[in-house]
């Protein structure tokens, strides 16, 4: 089967179910409010004396009203949430299904990430992938048509089960372990809600086959089929549901490579729906060192700026003879220390540094085996 890349060449907690939408028979403004006050709906009053009788389907455990309103941070109260109307949402607004809650507290990303893409395809089990990693991305559930939901193959690694198994340990251990959805050449359908609701209830069913992680990463490589709109939604349903302490990424290229790719993360940073960005420093096709190092420097300022924070910017890098080429890596390790001085005395708070891929770094340095464990990540954290 064709390799999906992470490249641009190749590359609480329920306590009550989603109430089914009822019609509901004229009332008036007055009543609407008194029907709806032991919940602060009040606000939706004047919309209902305005449109007669509509369709409303409540579940403020999701964080959302599928109807004619939707929970927000400022507005009438409803407990520590809020309602606003919003008539873009319609009536038949389709909501995810609730699905069981992960643990509390997730593994937080570190203070300093010093971390590997770990892919279903290459023979490296997880558990025998470097306990030197603080940060593991587990790649890559892709696409399953046009519908927006996305599935997870079994890794030829290790069984399902065993994976899973796998996984548990490493977060036991501490290890934040994400989710990567994508690949250059793994196509979204995200266009409307009926797709991004198809996708968030597909990561529930991941998650169930997982055991859990910690979070989401998106490698969205071609973004003709999304938009932001459904990308800051999906993050904003995840972590309603799991937690605000469940995480979501972005495998952020050349800002030049994908269109709206830089508005669509500034969406979802503004959106509470991204915490960090990894930003991929390869793939740039430059051939002197010196050039190499200049592009990645120019992706992390632009990311920076998108994003409105260093501490919000991972850099990840590739390591000399991986299988991406020549043009597409640093010819020595010493390239990415380079790379990581500059990054750390530029912005003081940059997140840290990560390899694609954890197999590429246990066959670097001529066989002999992780050299991004033994002489990069050192100097990360030092």
């Amino acid at each position: 089967m064709a390799l999906i890349r992470k490249s641009k060449n190749y590359s609480k907690r329920h306590a009550a179910l989603i109430t089914p939408k009822r019609q509901l028979r004229p009332l008036s403004a007055a009543a609407f409010s008194l029907l709806f006050a032991g919940i602060g709906v009040t606000a939706l009053a004047a919309a209902y004396a305005s449109t007669g009788n509509f369709s409303v389907s409540l579940n403020p455990q999701l964080g959302s009203l599928a109807g004619s309103a939707k929970v927000v941070s400022s507005g009438a109260a409803i407990g520590s949430q809020a309602v606003q109307f919003n008539p873009s949402w319609s009536s038949t607004t389709p909501a995810p299904s609730l699905a069981p809650s992960g643990p509390s507290p997730y593994v937080p990303i570190p203070a300093r990430v010093a971390g590997a893409y770990w892919t279903n395809w290459d023979p490296l089990t997880l558990a025998n992938t470097s306990k030197s990693y603080n940060m593991l991305w587990v790649f890559a559930a892709t696409s399953t048509g046009t519908s927006g939901a996305v599935s997870f193959g079994a890794p030829i690694s290790e069984p399902m089960a065993q994976l899973k198994t796998d996984i548990q340990a490493r977060r036991a251990a501490g290890t934040c372990v994400m989710l990567t959805v994508g690949g250059e050449g793994a196509s979204f359908y995200l266009t409307n809600q009926a797709q991004a609701t198809a996708f968030v209830n597909s990561i529930y069913s991941i998650y169930a086959q997982l055991g859990g992680f910690d979070g989401i990463d998106w490698d969205i490589e071609n973004t003709s089929m999304i938009n932001s709109t459904q990308l800051v939604w999906i993050g904003q349903q995840l972590k309603a549901h799991y937690g605000q302490s469940f995480h979501i990424t972005w495998a952020a290229a050349d800002p030049s490579w994908i269109a709206n790719g830089p508005s669509a993360v500034a969406a979802m940073v503004q959106g509470g729906s991204l915490d960090a960005v990894d930003v991929m420093g390869y793939d740039f096709g430059q051939s002197s060192e010196s050039a190499k190092i200049s592009a990645v420097e120019s992706y992390v300022n632009s990311w920076v700026s998108t994003t409105g924070s260093a501490s919000r910017v991972i850099i990840g890098i590739q390591l000399p003879n991986a299988d991406d080429g020549a043009t597409n890596t640093f010819g020595s390790y010493t390239s990415d220390i380079t790379l990581w001085d500059w990054a750390h005395s530029t912005y003081p708070t940059i997140r840290g540094m990560d390899i694609w891929t954890a197999y590429e770094d246990a066959r670097s340095n001529g066989g002999s085996g992780g050299t991004f464990v033994s002489q990069v990540i050192p100097a990360v954290l030092k």
